[in-house]
């Protein structure tokens, strides 16, 4: 559970790629300030649900996606 913070600034960071945005541009679509969204993609600041939330919608994809929920699935 100690990488939980990481994996989902990875997810954010992939998502961010994915969209073709920087994060300047995830930051402001998203109400983050880019060194806050710095600092959250490599794990280094803990998000709250409702800026995760934001986040979420600014790249289009679930909640859930961003959190890595895998219930069901094995690894």
């Amino acid at each position: 559970m100690g990488n939980s913070k990481r994996n989902v600034g990875e997810r954010i960071a992939y998502y961010r790629k994915l969209q073709g945005l920087t994060q300047k541009e995830l930051g402001a679509l998203a109400g983050v300030r880019q060194e806050r969204l710095s600092n959250i993609e490599t794990g280094m600041r803990v998000v709250p649900i409702s800026r995760l939330a934001r986040i979420a919608w600014a790249l289009g994809v679930s909640l859930k996606e961003l959190l890595g929920d895998t219930e069901g699935e094995e690894k």
